[in-house]
């Protein structure tokens, strides 16, 4: 679409332009503002308006008064849903929020500049000493000064949000980036908040160099950067730029790995892949293994496919994997890594159940079910069992369904009678089942639950 637009805009009379350029400024007095700031003749270094140490000491003198624990007793004292809880990150936004609006009116100006000052003003106090205040009804969970960091590090991204339909000069960009770069100096910023921003602004060649030659005279070749040199290298062409920066951050940074995996894949380099993946494998486990295992050459890198499948397995559970691992490994092999999964969690046992019907060790499934105390999971473990050690299967559910009736409560009696409807498929134990509901429906004292559940499961018809 980008290069349909451009193509066809070339094409198109200058008058023509001129004539949509001017119906669109007639009926949005936003972007009458945003023309007139961008056509401004003056040079940047007279645009002197926010001080970005004043508003950030007038919202750090506000914070600093907040009394929490007033502003909690008073809420519960005003409202009686005691699950509608007052937040401490509520609270810093209330008083934070004034500015951000402030630098949301900038901006409808078409003032960038200011409104990217008050920006920093708000982000500063992250970068500042900011006390404890009292909070004995700990409303801000790690503290107060890390409540106002985790707020204020949310502003840079709404700022880029509203940015992205801006036009700016190409004297403004290079003065936006040049004022981070002189207040990151001085305060000390995570400039990976920023990243976005930066990319949005180094939107052409011309503006690439630029930055790049501004990173390399102050330092600034950094993880907290990565994403902005790989979008230099890109923008530029520079492939030697692209492999330098991610080669030497992909294990610091998600991001840049993936970008590095992609660029060997698009160039069908197999060994530098297979080589990135597998110490991705090892620091990345959850994040990668999935992606590996569908964009790795597992013919020739069988191990590593395989450690990558294994480590998925271990992580989600699932059955679908284990299909594709199993011609990888012997039944031995098989069994020792299904074992690792026959503990109490749910999700777990029941991939190990699963497992265990498909490899038909039945037998290994019984074991595990006589050692089952509680009810709650018995029915996934019988279930594929049922047909085979019909009556093994039948005297666990007689024991536990009379521990259940014993327990009492509606959702005892529910689990018993899901347990019992095990058994209706199995055509020999059709009569023995029907004594033993009709011994539950009759149970003295009488219990209507009992019989209700018995009734919903359909068991009664006996």
């Amino acid at each position: 679409m980008q290069e349909r637009f451009i193509k066809k805009y070339n094409q198109i009379d200058k008058s023509q332009k001129l004539s949509f350029l001017q119906q669109l400024l007639d009926k949005d007095t936003q972007l009458q503002e945003q023309f007139l700031e961008f056509i401004k003749g003056k040079s940047v270094d007279e645009m002197v308006g926010v001080d970005i140490e004043k508003v950030r000491q007038e919202i750090y003198q506000k914070l600093v008064m907040i009394d929490a624990e007033a502003m909690f007793e008073d809420y519960q004292h005003c409202y009686y849903d005691y699950n509608d809880e007052l937040e401490g990150e509520e609270i810093i936004e209330e008083v934070i929020e004034p500015y951000y609006h402030k630098m949301v009116a900038y901006l409808q100006k078409g003032n960038a500049l200011d409104a990217f000052r008050q920006l920093l003003a708000m982000y500063e106090l992250s970068t500042i000493e900011i006390p404890e205040i009292p909070d004995n009804y700990c409303l801000f969970g790690d503290g107060f000064a890390s409540g106002v960091s985790f707020v204020v590090w949310e502003y840079p991204s709404k700022f880029v949000a509203r940015m992205e339909k801006m036009v700016l000069s190409v004297e403004m960009k290079k003065r936006l980036i040049e004022l981070l770069f002189e207040r990151h100096k001085i305060m000390g910023y995570r400039l990976n908040h920023f990243q976005s921003l930066i990319i949005l602004l180094v939107d052409n060649q011309a503006m690439a160099v630029y930055l790049l030659e501004m990173l390399e005279k102050d330092n600034l070749y950094s993880v907290q950067l990565a994403w902005v040199l790989l979008e230099i290298a890109t923008i530029l062409g520079d492939e030697r730029l692209f492999l330098k920066v991610a080669n030497a951050f992909y294990l610091e940074d998600e991001e840049v790995a993936k970008r590095l995996l992609k660029w060997h894949q698009a160039k069908g380099e197999d060994e530098q892949f297979a080589n990135i993946a597998g110490m991705l494998l090892e620091k990345y486990p959850q994040k990668f293994s999935l992606y590996i295992v569908e964009n790795l050459n597992k013919e020739v890198y069988s191990s590593l496919y395989i450690r990558a499948l294994k480590t998925h397995i271990r992580q989600t559970f699932s059955l679908k994997h284990y299909q594709a691992l199993r011609p990888y490994l012997s039944l031995e092999e098989r069994l020792a890594f299904i074992e690792r999964f026959g503990g109490s969690y749910f999700k777990a046992m029941a991939f190990y159940i699963d497992a265990l019907a498909l490899e038909e060790q039945y037998e290994r499934i019984l074991v595990y079910a006589q050692k089952q105390e509680s009810s709650y999971q018995l029915e996934k473990v019988l279930k594929p069992i049922v047909a085979i050690y019909p009556n093994e299967v039948f005297e666990m559910i007689q024991t536990h369904c009379e521990k259940l009736v014993k327990e009492r409560g509606r959702d005892a009696y529910a689990r018993a009678s899901k347990l019992l409807s095990l058994m209706l498929e199995v055509e020999e134990k059709r009569e023995e089942l029907k004594v033993y509901i009709q011994k539950l429906y009759n149970h003295k004292p009488l219990l209507p639950a009992l019989r209700d559940e018995l009734k919903k499961a359909e068991l009664i018809i006996y």
